[in-house]
C-alpha cells in the first residue's frame, strides 16, 4: 500500500468513527447476551460489533449478524436499520465491497420505513463510499447528494461538511481537480464556522494531497503544515505520523528540499515506532531509503530499505514489497551491481503484475528501461520502453475519458435545464394566449385594443424566443470549439510523442551499432536486422517542423510573438517555450529534449534572460500569455 492510499484510509476511518476497546464495557455487554429482554440483547450485540471493529473483524461480523437476526425477529425497522448500517462499516473494514453495498442499501430501506432520516443519511453516505470503491462515480455522487439534502433539512453543518469532503474525493479520483478543490474548500469553510479543528485538519490534509496530484508540491506543503498544526498528536497518533510522511513526500517531489524531506520521514519513523504501527514504519523506512539514495548516502539508504523489506515481507504486504524492491534495484544500480539490480527490478515488476498494482507499474517499468539502457541491452530496453509508453498512454486516456465524461454530464445537465426553461416559456405563452382569447370573447368592445396588444405581445415573445435560440446556438458553438481545441491538442501531443520516440530509437540504433563491432557473423546479421527495423520506424528529420505545424494550429502567432521579443531565439529555445506552453513539467521536458532535469533548469534560466524577464517574474505565466 502506498503512503497516499494509507493516508486517506486513515482519514475515512476518522470520518466514520474509530471506537476503542474497553474491557469493562465489553464484559458488561457480554453479560447482557443472556437477558430475556430482546432489545437489551440487540443493543449489547451492536455495542460489541462496534467495539471489535478494526481489531477482531470476524468477531465484529458475527455480533453484527446476530444483532440483525434478532432485530428482524423483533420486527423493529429502526433496529434493523442500525444493524445493517453497522454491518456495512464492518464489511468496509474487511474490504468486502459487495456486502458493504448490500447492507448500506438494506439499511437505507429500513431507515426509510422507520422514518429515521439521520440513519438513512448515514446509510446513503456508506452507499456512496461503496459505489466509489466500485468506481461507479455517478451512483456515488447521487447517494452523496441525497444524504446532503437530508443534512441540509436538519441544518447539520458538520455532516454537510463531511459530504462536501466526500464529493471532493470523488472528483479527485476522476481527475476533475478544479471541482474537487471547490468541494474541499466548502467543507473547510463549514468546519471553520463550527470551530471543528479536527474537521479542518482532515480537509487541509485532503487539499494538500490534491495539490500533490496536481503537481503543485510547494502549495501542498502549506496545507499539510496547517493540518499538522491542528492535529491532536496524542488522540490521533496514526494521523500525525501519516501527515509527517505526506510532508516528506511533498518536500521530496521534484527534489524540492531533500533535507526537509529526510527530517519529516525520520520524524514519522520515530512516531510509528512509538505506537508500534508496523505498516507506517515500513513506509517510513522505505521513504528514508529513497531520499538517502537521492543524496548518494548509499550505506544508510541500504539499511533503511532492508528494514522496510523485512517488515513488509513478514506481514505479506505486496504493494509495499514492490515499492521497496524498486528502490533496492536503484540502490544496486547506482552501486553498479547489475545482477542484483535486475533481480529487484524484475521482482517489483512481477509483484505489480500479479497484484495489479497499477499505481506502481509505470515507475517500475521506467526504472527497468533505464537499467537496460545503461547496461547496453538495447533489445530489452526497446521492449520495456514500448510497454512503458503503452501503459502511460492508457493511463492518460483513462484520465482524459474521465474528464470527458464529467464534461458530458455537465453539458447534458445544462441542456436539460435549457429544455425545461423553453418548455416553461412555451407553457407561459400558451396560458397567456388562452387568457387573451377569453378576454376577447368576453369584452367585444375592446376587441381591437386586445388584438393590437396580442400582436405586440407575440412579437415580443417571438423576439425572446429568437434570442433564446441564438443563445443556445452560441453555447453549442462554444462546445464545438472546445472539442476542436481538445482534438487539436491531442494531435499535438501525439506529434510530441513521435519526436521523443524517434530520439529514443536513435539512441538505441547507436547502441546497437556499437555492439555490431564486437559481434560474430551470426550476431552481426541479427543486430543489423534490428537496425533496419529501427531505421524503418524512424521518421524523417522534419519531425520538429511537423510538431511546429500542429502546434501553431492551436497557438497562432506564438513563434511570431516570441520573435518580436527576441529574434535571436534558437530552435532549442523555441522547443522549450513550446513545451512550457503545453504545461509539461521539468521531468517531462527533460524526457522530450533527451537531457537531464538540471539541464532543463539551466536552459529555463537562460531563456528568462533572453526574454528579458524581470526578477521574480514567473517564466511559465509569461509564456502562457504569449499569443
Amino acid at each position: 500500500m502506498s503512503h497516499y492510499a494509507r493516508f486517506f484510509l486513515v482519514l475515512i476511518l476518522l470520518y466514520l468513527g474509530n471506537p476503542t476497546l474497553d474491557a469493562q464495557s465489553i464484559n458488561t455487554w457480554k453479560s447482557q447476551l443472556s437477558s430475556s429482554d430482546i432489545e437489551l440483547r440487540i443493543n449489547a450485540l451492536l455495542e460489541l460489533n462496534k467495539a471489535y471493529n478494526q481489531t477482531l473483524l470476524d468477531s465484529a461480523a458475527l455480533y453484527g449478524q446476530s444483532a440483525l437476526e434478532n432485530a428482524n425477529q423483533l420486527g423493529k425497522d429502526s433496529l434493523v436499520g442500525v444493524a445493517h448500517s453497522q454491518l456495512c462499516l464492518t464489511y468496509y473494514y474487511q474490504r468486502q465491497l459487495d456486502s458493504m453495498l448490500h447492507h448500506a442499501q438494506a439499511g437505507k430501506a429500513a431507515a426509510l420505513s422507520a422514518g429515521a432520516d439521520m440513519l438513512r443519511a448515514y446509510c446513503l453516505k456508506m452507499e456512496s463510499l461503496s459505489y466509489s470503491y466500485l468506481e461507479d462515480f455517478e451512483a456515488a455522487k447521487r447517494s452523496n447528494e441525497d444524504a446532503l439534502s437530508i443534512y441540509q433539512e436538519q441544518r447539520d453543518t458538520a455532516r454537510m461538511a463531511g459530504i462536501y469532503s466526500n464529493q471532493g474525493r470523488l472528483y479527485q479520483r476522476q481527475a476533475v481537480y478544479d471541482e474537487a478543490l471547490a468541494e474541499f474548500i466548502k467543507a473547510q469553510q463549514l468546519f471553520a464556522q463550527q470551530k471543528d479543528a479536527d474537521g479542518e485538519s482532515i480537509t487541509a490534509a485532503q487539499i494538500g494531497d490534491l495539490l500533490l496530484d496536481m503537481e503543485r508540491p510547494s502549495e501542498a506543503v502549506s496545507y499539510l503544515h496547517r493540518s499538522l498544526t491542528l492535529t491532536d498528536t496524542v488522540q490521533s497518533p496514526i494521523r500525525h505520523g501519516d501527515l509527517l510522511i505526506a510532508l516528506g513526500s511533498a518536500y521530496s517531489a521534484d527534489s524540492m528540499d531533500l533535507d526537509s524531506a529526510y527530517l519529516y520521514f525520520e520524524a514519522s519513523r520515530v512516531r510509528f515506532a512509538q505506537i508500534n504501527d508496523l505498516q507506517g514504519l515500513a513506509i517510513a523506512h522505505n521513504n528514508l531509503g529513497n531520499v538517502l539514495l537521492q543524496q548518494n548516502q548509499y550505506k544508510r539508504a541500504y539499511s533503511h530499505l532492508h528494514q522496510s523489506r523485512a517488515i513488509a515481507t513478514a506481514n505479506n504486504w505486496p504493494s509495499q514489497i514492490a515499492f521497496n524492491a524498486k528502490n533496492l534495484g536503484l540502490y544496486h544500480q547506482k552501486n553498479e551491481q547489475q545482477d542484483s539490480a535486475i533481480h529487484y527490478f524484475l521482482q517489483a515488476y512481477n509483484l505489480s503484475q500479479e497484484y495489479e498494482l497499477a499505481f506502481a507499474e509505470e515507475a517500475i517499468l521506467l526504472s527497468l528501461y533505464e537499467h537496460y539502457k545503461q547496461t547496453g541491452q538495447a533489445v530489452q530496453a526497446l521492449a520495456i520502453y514500448e510497454q512503458y509508453q503503452s501503459l502511460r498512454e492508457a493511463t492518460k486516456n483513462e484520465s482524459v475519458q474521465k474528464e470527458i465524461a464529467a464534461l458530458q454530464t455537465a453539458y447534458e445537465t445544462e441542456q436539460k435545464e435549457q429544455r425545461i426553461a423553453r418548455l416553461e416559456l412555451e407553457s407561459a405563452l400558451q396560458q397567456s394566449r388562452s387568457r387573451t382569447y377569453f378576454l376577447g370573447f368576453t369584452a367585444l368592445s375592446s376587441a381591437l385594443l386586445l388584438i393590437v396588444g396580442l400582436l405586440y405581445y407575440r412579437r415580443r415573445k417571438d423576439r425572446e424566443m429568437f434570442e433564446l435560440r441564438q443563445t443556445v446556438l452560441k453555447q453549442d458553438k462554444e462546445k464545438l470549439d472546445q472539442e476542436l481545441q481538445y482534438k487539436t491538442k491531442q494531435l499535438t501531443s501525439h506529434a510530441l510523442h513521435m519526436v521523443q520516440k524517434n530520439k529514443v530509437l536513435q539512441e538505441l540504433r547507436m547502441g546497437i551499432s556499437d555492439l555490431v563491432k564486437g559481434a560474430d557473423a551470426t550476431q552481426k546479421k541479427a543486430l543489423r536486422s534490428l537496425v533496419r527495423r529501427i531505421d524503418f520506424n524512424i521518421q524523417a528529420d522534419e519531425d520538429w517542423q511537423t510538431f511546429r505545424l500542429y502546434f501553431e494550429q492551436t497557438n497562432q502567432n506564438f513563434y511570431k510573438k516570441l520573435a518580436e521579443i527576441n529574434s535571436d531565439l534558437t530552435t532549442t529555445d523555441l522547443k522549450l517555450c513550446s513545451l512550457i506552453k503545453l504545461n509539461l513539467n521539468i521531468k517531462e521536458t527533460a524526457a522530450v529534449l533527451n537531457i537531464e532535469p538540471t539541464s532543463v533548469k539551466t536552459a529555463r534560466h537562460r531563456l528568462r534572460k533572453k526574454l528579458r524577464l524581470e526578477p521574480g517574474q514567473d517564466l511559465t505565466s509569461f509564456i502562457r500569455q504569449v499569443a
